[in-house]
């Protein structure tokens, strides 16, 4: 399974970024299996990427991470905001968790 990530993010690919990456999909696995969903079987996903532009990630391809629960950080204001509820490009919720 492939991720088209918008113009506007590059995946993080510091240790840091990684290690949240890998315990973020190992969580999401785990939670998936205790309700019978199946997961795919495709090494895990970057979760974790960096936004090029200055404002909120908004909906929309240019800021589109391409899959749900994942972090999109803000290096221009220094925020951290998490995608949830993407089911499209147009379609996901950006929440700030660090300001």
């Amino acid at each position: 399974m492939s991720l088209t990530v918008g113009t506007q993010l590059t995946p993080d690919r510091s240790p840091e970024a990684r290690a949240l990456s890998l315990a973020l999909d190992k969580y999401i696995r785990k939670i998936s299996a205790l309700e019978g969903k199946t997961q795919y079987a495709a090494a895990p996903a970057c979760r974790v990427f960096i936004h090029a532009g200055s404002d909120t990630p908004a909906t929309g391809t240019d800021d589109s991470p391409g899959q749900d629960m994942c972090f999109v950080v803000d290096t221009y204001n220094k925020d951290i905001y998490f995608i949830s509820g993407w089911s499209a490009a147009a379609t996901f919720t950006s929440t700030k968790i660090l300001d």
